[in-house]
């Protein structure tokens, strides 16, 4: 049924595009002037339709993936269960489609990256002329702002380390507050380079943010605590500003993720009766 149903969907838009091709002939010709409105409101009906069932495909989408996530924290999932399901291991972003990973249950804005590395090392990130075999989960480089006031390639860097959830036994080395500091070290000491192979300097002005995506445990909640970080006002994550990086971190509770992105995306599955 489901390919049927695809086939039909396909057929449709094939349909939608030829007719759109053919409506706007007329905008160029005098010939049928006439009926040119009344051709382009039925036109118009069908490209709502097609659009509002790309939609709600995509809506649904979003609730699946939020419900296979709930499940996999409640299952005791491991660290690269929930990588996976946010981007794909071991990827760079010119490889995924822009369907093909859900940064938007993190941040909706991290969807519309310049360049993203996915479970590399420094010595294999080709904007980072570094040797360096440490792996950030996810490092994302950001497209500069249309009305920016030079001509850095950056507006920011994106910094993600995922934790297995319920996860308490974390040695020093390990703690991930360690881990962040230590991947912002490497990137403003190596030689970063734009996509003409020119190195330049970001240090003073390019801000770096970084999410530390895990649970709540004993043990991180000590690492927070004692580095200085203070709680969010909902109480379920911690935040901090590293002076010496330029760079904000946040600690995000697996609870906060999942209830944040059922808020952000209520309303939509609301309207189709998903809740």
């Amino acid at each position: 049924m489901e390919i049927e149903v695809f086939k039909i969907q396909q057929e449709l838009e094939l349909e939608v595009k030829k007719e759109t091709n053919y409506v706007l002939k007329f905008i160029d010709s005098d010939d049928d002037k006439e009926d040119f409105e009344e051709k382009q409101k039925e036109l118009f009906t069908k490209v709502i339709e097609v659009g509002n069932s790309k939609l709600s495909e995509y809506v649904i989408h979003r609730k699946l993936v939020i419900e296979l996530f709930d499940k996999l924290l409640k299952k005791n999932a491991t660290e690269k269960a929930v990588h996976s399901l946010i981007f794909p291991l071991k990827a760079l972003s010119d490889e995924i489609g822009f369907e093909d990973h859900n940064l938007w249950i993190l941040d909706e804005k991290l969807s519309y990256h310049k360049y993203l590395a996915s479970d590399k090392s420094f010595r294999q990130i080709e904007k980072i002329d570094s040797d360096s075999l440490d792996r950030p989960d996810i490092i994302i480089f950001n497209k500069p702002f249309a009305f920016a006031n030079d001509e850095k390639p950056y507006e920011s860097i994106v910094l993600i380390e995922f934790k297995r959830p319920m996860r308490d036994d974390y040695s020093d080395v390990e703690n991930p507050i360690f881990q962040i500091n230590k991947y912002a070290r490497e990137i403003i000491s190596g030689e970063v380079k734009d996509k003409y192979d020119r190195e330049f300097n970001f240090r003073k002005n390019t801000p770096i943010y970084a999410y530390i995506v895990c649970d709540l445990t004993k043990k991180l909640k000590s690492f927070a605590e004692d580095a200085g970080y203070k709680s969010l006002p909902s109480g379920d994550g911690y935040f901090s500003f590293n002076d010496n990086y330029n760079m904000y971190v946040e600690i995000i509770s697996f609870d906060k993720l999942i209830k944040d992105s059922k808020e952000k995306n209520r309303v939509l599955f609301e309207k189709l009766n998903l809740v």
